[in-house]
């Protein structure tokens, strides 16, 4: 109790006078003795804030005591005390550490070096490597008594001891100087061709470790250390080299591997081709399991039924097996290659993407998850390099570049069935729920790359989007609610009429969901849903879809009403209603309507929702439908020319929209007196400070003197608008759409000047 006191006291701001200092310190280190686990962790915690209170040297006597006490102290309270000084290390302030860790250092390496016992050696290695990680650039004096040291310990016959070593050594490298590291890495190499086998793979392992510490600092070794690793990866095959200790070494070369490719790019370029050769046989390194060979053919169409029979859970575990860390670490290989060799895409395409659909099927959840992300990799940097391609220009299409990117897009465009086939069998309810949600992942970057082309796949993925949608798990539902969206938005509506009813329903269900994410995009997808419903606004709806209109209505209203709710959940709210009103707004009672326009108008003037409610008005007032927008008319008008007064553009620019396609579809029923106080609004952002608000400004004035021709004649045209229209065509920056806007406007004009 009287130490959680004294803890709590020193959190305070108190100052210790160096007596005080001496005993306190006492104390707390005392309490790190006493049998109670509770008591040991509070004096813990206590040391950490302790020494950012006192001076620089009660910190360095506490350093030396905890030292004394590892190497000399109870064994049973050895790692307490290791705790301790962890803990120092940690909360110390960066000029006390500086100034203490010289003196540690010593004391630490005199420690490995004269004390054979494996616990004290093990711990003092941890506090090394802590200490070079947090303070390592401040005792650079010490390095080559550091470096010399772990060495020689890296020869220890315990395991134990030599993994504490290879971390310390990566530690090591990160703050030392360019001389001291390439020191090191070759007196590595030099070792490696020197010791027998089982000392190598220490080697190996420790030039791993480094590799992934400070890879791009090892470029002028990646001659020697590449051939190096992919040796030592040997052969799948190799029956000798599948244990623990290979696997560990593997694994290891695999990350060193993948450190190379992410920092020295130009330097492994020549290596590039042997290590996704060798990457590859590893993804699908799994001795001791057998998978189905039925599984194994992955070039079954898409419209085969069994390809989407709900598979067993074929989670396998075995403890004992490590080897799905080597086919992990394979596939981060194979995710760095893809992210930052673009030019190997068609290769990679080629001889890489059949092998990773084909391990969608991984047994270690893990693995299968990245496995799915190391395929959304390839997906995501295929579709910034088709880019072009799309919007390209037509006297490229010789360009190789150019062929490349058609090439690497036609053959994805090919494999979409194999791909959507593997995929959807881990989509089934049996499948876990984080797989599942990787799967759906991976499906958005294909739906991404493969804009409105799944059409034929619809039917055989919608039962396994319809389930997650049902499913409790909310990640699961949120990833199937974004997916479904995306593919609703970008293929043809037809495709959905045979599952509207389920998709309506679970969409309804969800907007009313706990978890403000899941009822945001739910709202999203009612807004996608009406478009869906009736894709055109000038066609008949079909009376099988007019049953949906009421339930969508009524999914959004209550959202739409609250206040005490997400902003994200306001803002899908809004836009939905806009899109609702816009769409299916004919088929909606006049009562509902003028109970939900008004809510939009309150919803403007408020500076949270604004901006989303300027921008459903506009929605609702481009809409070819004859709605009655006459009940906030007038108001909405007047609301939003006097935003066109306020500082922030955006705010401007969505209200200067919004009124043009106010005025323009209902300005001839708007008041004359109201339309020029807007005019006289509009008027004071015509300037070439900016161009885009210019054009938006002049644009509405001219729709207004279209509806209302006699606002030509009125004062605030000839004294505010002409006046700035004739300055800014004056101005050398007017060009593009506001010269277009201003010669419109300028016309109508003349126009009504030669009428009159």
């Amino acid at each position: 109790m009287a130490t959680s006191d004294l803890c709590n006291e020193l959190q305070n701001d108190i100052e210790l006078g160096p007596d005080l200092e001496r005993k306190i310190c006492a104390a707390v280190l005392k309490q790190l003795d006493d049998k109670s686990n509770d008591v040991q962790s509070i004096a813990v915690k206590c040391l950490g804030i302790l020494v950012t209170k006192v001076q620089e040297k009660q910190v360095g006597d506490i350093c030396e005591k905890l030292c004394d006490l590892i190497f000399t102290g109870k064994p049973e309270l050895r790692d307490i005390y290791s705790i301790g000084l962890k803990t120092i290390l940690t909360d110390v302030s960066q000029k006390t550490g500086a100034s203490i860790s010289t003196a540690l250092c010593g004391r630490l390496l005199n420690g490995i070096s004269h004390y054979a016992d494996q616990a004290i050696k093990s711990e003092t290695l941890d506090i090394l490597t802590e200490l070079l990680k947090r303070f390592g650039a401040d005792f650079q004096s010490e390095h080559v008594a550091i470096m010399d040291l772990l060495l020689k310990e890296l020869s220890d016959e315990r395991a134990f001891v030599r993994k504490r070593v290879t971390s310390c050594l990566g530690a090591l490298g990160v703050v030392a100087a360019d001389a001291l590291l390439h020191r090191l890495v070759e007196h590595l190499l030099q070792s490696v061709e020197n010791n027998h086998e089982a000392d190598k793979r220490t080697l190996i392992q420790t030039i791993g470790t480094l590799s992934r510490s400070v890879g791009h600092r090892l470029g002028r070794h990646l001659p020697v250390i590449v051939p190096l690793f992919l040796t030592f990866c040997g052969s799948p095959d190799d029956e000798s080299m599948q244990n623990d200790v290979s696997n560990e070494l593997r694994e290891n070369c695999f990350q060193g591997l993948e450190s190379f490719l992410l920092r020295c790019h130009a330097e492994i370029t020549v290596h590039v081709k042997n290590i996704i050769a060798t990457a590859m046989k590893f993804t699908k390194y799994d001795p001791n399991y057998m998978y189905d060979s039925e599984n194994e053919d992955m070039d079954e169409d898409m419209d085969d039924e069994e390809q989407y029979s709900e598979p067993e859970d074929n989670d396998y575990s075995d403890d004992d097996d490590a080897s799905w860390k080597v086919r992990r670490a394979a596939l981060r290989v194979m995710s760095a290659v893809i992210t930052t060799r673009p030019e190997l895409l068609d290769d990679i395409y080629a001889e890489c993407s059949e092998p990773l659909v084909s391990r969608f099927k991984e047994r270690e959840e893990s693995v299968r998850i990245d496995v799915f992300s190391v395929f959304s990799d390839l997906l995501r940097v295929t579709l910034v390099h088709l880019a072009p391609v799309s919007s390209g220009n037509p006297e490229a299409g010789g360009h190789p570049a150019l062929v490349r990117q058609r090439s690497c897009g036609g053959q994805l465009h090919t494999r979409v069935g194999t791909i959507l086939g593997a995929a959807n069998k881990q989509l089934g309810p049996k499948i876990s729920v984080a797989t599942r949600c990787a799967v759906f992942g991976m499906l958005r970057e294909l739906a991404q790359v493969e804009e409105g082309q799944l059409g034929p796949f619809m039917d055989s993925l919608m039962p396994n989007i319809l389930k997650a949608l049902e499913d409790r798990n909310s990640s699961l539902k949120l990833d199937a609610l974004i997916f479904l969206r995306q593919l609703m938005a970008t293929h043809e509506p037809s495709l959905f009429t045979k599952h509207m009813k389920a998709i309506v329903h679970l969409a309804v269900a969800n907007a009313n969901d706990e978890w403000y994410k899941i009822v945001a995009k739910s709202l999203s997808l009612v807004g996608t849903i009406v478009h869906v419903i009736r894709p055109s606004t000038g066609a008949v709806l079909a009376q099988d879809m007019a049953v949906f209109v009421q339930p969508l209505f009524n999914a959004v209203l209550p959202r739409l009403k609250a206040y005490d709710i997400d902003q994200e959940i306001k803002d899908g709210a809004i836009a939905s209603m806009g899109l609702i009103i816009s769409t299916i707004g004919d088929h909606l009672s006049s009562d509902d309507l003028n109970a939900v326009l008004p809510m939009i108008l309150e919803r403007m003037q408020n500076e949270i929702t604004r901006i989303a409610a300027m921008k459903s008005l506009s929605t609702i007032a481009r809409s070819p439908l004859p709605l009655d927008l006459s009940i906030i008319l007038t108001d909405a008008i007047v609301c939003l020319s006097q935003l066109l007064r306020q500082q922030s553009r955006t705010l401007k620019q969505t209200a200067l929209d919004t009124l043009i396609a106010l005025v323009q579809s209902k300005g001839a029923s708007v008041a004359a007196a109201s339309l020029c106080d807007t005019i006289q609004e509009a008027s004071a952002l015509i300037s070439d400070s900016d161009l885009q608000l210019s054009q938006l400004s002049l644009t509405l004035v001219s729709a207004i003197l279209t509806t209302s021709p006699s606002a030509a004649s009125d004062a605030v045209v000839v004294t505010k608008v002409l006046p700035n229209a004739l300055l800014l065509s004056a101005s050398a920056l007017l060009q593009g759409p506001a010269l277009e806007a201003l010669f419109v406007l300028l016309r109508q004009l003349v126009a009504a000047e030669s009428h009159g």
